[in-house]
């Protein structure tokens, strides 16, 4: 039983390890269309970046479903509300 529970526990670290943050250039393209080039919280067109709508932290995917455009001030005080 400890060796089947210890090969799971390698198979699934392996697994998260294989995620990564990355956001490709070609999901990039697609999502800056797709939200006009313009921030999807407050519509300002400057300081975008591309954020996870569901955390990577807490299992979110760089998938073009998961993207959105975001400008750094709404990103900052979003990261603030949650402390």
């Amino acid at each position: 039983k400890k060796i089947v529970l210890l090969l799971l526990l390698i198979l699934c670290s392996a697994n998260c390890l294989a995620q990564s943050r990355y956001i490709s250039q070609s999901t990039k393209k697609i999502v800056f269309s797709r939200d006009g080039g313009m921030c999807q919280c407050c519509g300002s067109y400057s300081s975008l970046e591309y954020d996870h709508i569901s955390p990577f932290s807490c299992g979110g995917s760089s998938e073009v479903s998961n993207i959105q455009l975001r400008a750094g001030l709404v990103i900052e005080v979003n990261q603030i509300a949650a402390i």
